[in-house]
Parts: structure tokens; C-alpha cells; sequence
């Protein structure tokens, strides 16, 4: 199972977009959960988008959110930070912050140009298209260069 942030969410909004490469309907027969405060943040910037019914809503209880109030995240990722302490779920994410406070948690959790690679080795994209969602991350700097070069590298293994 996996969860997606609402800037991943945004990511593969401005992927279709820019690059014409909709990737929607793979992400539809994933095993993807939502929670209710993501639902409500991905309808608000994303409804014309995104048809969250495909999707199940695992229920976070308030007094949970309640206790992780003190961090510096919205009710969106405190809910992704919950499910991810409550099941085993990978989360993807392209928040930096949210991401390194999940690894340092000891949990699943990788961005999106990572997220591209496991759709490669499933088959559900080719070699092709990864190398341009990878090459498209790079060029608005959405990943470093060194993370680039790693990158394509692990995607040239591929056959």
C-alpha cells in the first residue's frame, strides 16, 4: 500500500501537463489510501484532477492528530505521519522536510523520482518514459544532480 502527498499529487499534475504523460491510471489500480485531511487538501487543489473515489480513506482520529499538533506540519502530513507509524505503507512524498522525518522515524518513504523507478520495475512505465519523468524532475530541479547521475544509472540496468 501507498500513500501520496498532495505535492506529489501536484507533481503528477504538472507531469501530464508539461510532458503529456498521464499517469493517473496506473496510480489507479495501485493500492493507494488516503486519509480524510489529505482527501479534503488534494479536492481543494486538485478536484478537476484527481477522482479520490478510487482511492481508500483510512479514518485518523482527531485526539492523534491532536498529539502531533507541535510539529511543524499541516493536518495533511500529520495524517500521513500517523498512518505511516499505524501500518506498513510506503509513503511518497516530495516534501524534503516530511521526508527526512519519516526516514529518521525508520519508515518507508521516498520521493517521486524514486517512486518512477518501481513503476519501471513493474512494468507499468518503460524505460523511455522513466528516463523523461526522471530527465523532467531534473531539469526544474526537483532533484539534484548527483541524484540524477544515481538515478539513471539504476534506470540503465534495466533491460
Amino acid at each position: 500500500m501507498i500513500i501520496l502527498d498532495t505535492c506529489s499529487w501536484l507533481k503528477i499534475q504538472l507531469i501530464h501537463t508539461q510532458l503529456k504523460i498521464d499517469l493517473r491510471s496506473i496510480l489507479q489500480e495501485c493500492a493507494i489510501l488516503l486519509t480524510h485531511p489529505l482527501n479534503k487538501e488534494i479536492n481543494y487543489y486538485l478536484k478537476d484532477y484527481i477522482d479520490t473515489t478510487f482511492f481508500q480513506i483510512y479514518p485518523i482520529k482527531s485526539d492523534k492528530l491532536e498529539e502531533l499538533s507541535d510539529l511543524e506540519f499541516d493536518e495533511a502530513d500529520l495524517s500521513i505521519i500517523i498512518l505511516a507509524q499505524e501500518m506498513d505503507i510506503l509513503v511518497i512524498t516530495e516534501d524534503g522536510s516530511l521526508l527526512m522525518f519519516l526516514i529518521n522515524l525508520g519508515k518507508k518513504a521516498i520521493q517521486i523520482s524514486e517512486f518512477f523507478l518501481t513503476l519501471l520495475n513493474l512494468n507499468r512505465i518503460n524505460k523511455r518514459v522513466c528516463y523523461n519523468l526522471l530527465k523532467f524532475l531534473r531539469e526544474r530541479k526537483n532533484i539534484t544532480a548527483k541524484r540524477y547521475k544515481k538515478l539513471k544509472a539504476q534506470l540503465h540496468r534495466f533491460q
